[in-house]
């Protein structure tokens, strides 16, 4: 019977000790016309998150603040459905990832913006050699389209510029 009672204090203990804000460590996503997806890491008693889809080249994580059992980024508090696969943030609803598909879905992210990267670093070059208005339109509506075919890209700042420019000139 003391074996028992000793089994069961240690696995109330353990349950005790477990942090709540582990249960926001993971890849979350928001599906839809804009999607999202924020991927949130334990370092030590540190957390972080960081938007897989920013596409910036200064592109880390931002630290969250630990604050009761919730994660603040900056002033704005995360929060956690009670089956703790809804994350709540910045008016959004973004559902828990499995983390195999998580790590297929990072990695498909990833080469989503290697690919614009290289489409933005391609039109740069190409359109410094033009002179002429028209070609370079041309040139863009050409780009915009490579764009399209890319998951989520909008072609860098260039094309993105580009893009603007050419809607309000038709």
């Amino acid at each position: 019977m003391k074996r028992l009672s000793a089994i069961a204090l240690a696995l109330s203990l353990a349950a005790c000790s477990r942090v709540p804000q582990a249960d926001y460590v993971g890849v979350w996503e928001v599906e839809g016309d804009d999607p999202k997806t924020l991927e949130i890491t334990q370092s030590g008693d540190s957390y972080l998150l960081q938007d897989l889809r920013d596409d910036s080249k200064n592109n880390s994580p931002d630290p969250l603040l630990v604050q009761g059992s919730q994660l603040v980024y900056f002033v704005i508090p995360l929060a956690l459905s009670d089956d703790k696969n809804t994350l709540f943030f910045n008016d959004q609803s973004y559902a828990r990832v499995s983390a195999s598909d998580g790590k297929v879905l990072k990695q498909q992210i990833a080469e989503s913006i290697a690919q614009c990267r290289k489409l933005d670093e391609g039109f740069d070059s190409e359109v410094d050699k033009l002179k002429s208005l028209d070609e370079k339109s041309n040139l863009t509506r050409e780009y915009v389209e490579r764009a399209k075919k890319i998951p989520n890209c909008y072609g860098g700042a260039d094309i993105g510029y580009a893009m603007l420019f050419l809607k309000y000139r038709n």
